[in-house]
């Protein structure tokens, strides 16, 4: 079977192959459902699975690399909004943020929650960051 949908032409998939490709990330079972209720399509489970093996083998494979860093050469840092937390003074909801840093080689990570979204406590955060990864020898 070729992968373009060439061996089905003028069959009732082969009709169904853009719709089919279009929900591919789907599981078959979903696409097997919606087939027989918007098409009344009567063929197997086991034919849509093989169709949809068909249409993904056909495609382009997903292409990775895995990133590699010497020790010290590089870090992830993310800042962002965290949950709101009770605080323990008034009772009250409040808004925190969060700072997170991945060292890149050693995989270390330091995590904080602020409730101030100064940059004071983003560049206090990295010299913890940093002072922590140096007192480890950058395990």
């Amino acid at each position: 079977m070729r992968g373009d949908g060439a061996a089905l032409a003028g069959t009732f998939l082969g009709q169904c192959l853009p719709a089919i490709t279009h929900r591919s990330p789907q599981g078959a079972t979903t696409i097997h459902a919606a087939l027989v209720q918007q098409y009344g399509f009567g063929g197997s489970h086991s034919a849509v699975k093989r169709l949809i093996r068909q249409v993904l083998a056909a495609e382009a494979p997903r292409v990775t690399s895995r990133l590699t860093f010497a020790p010290g050469e590089a870090a992830q840092v993310d800042f962002g909004a965290g949950p709101l937390l009770v605080d323990p003074r008034t009772g009250e909801l409040r808004k925190t943020w969060f700072f997170v840093m991945t060292l890149c080689w050693s995989r270390h990570q330091y995590a904080e929650f602020e409730i101030r979204t100064m940059q004071v406590n983003q560049i206090r955060a990295l010299i913890v960051c940093i002072g922590a990864d140096l007192s480890q020898g950058r395990q």
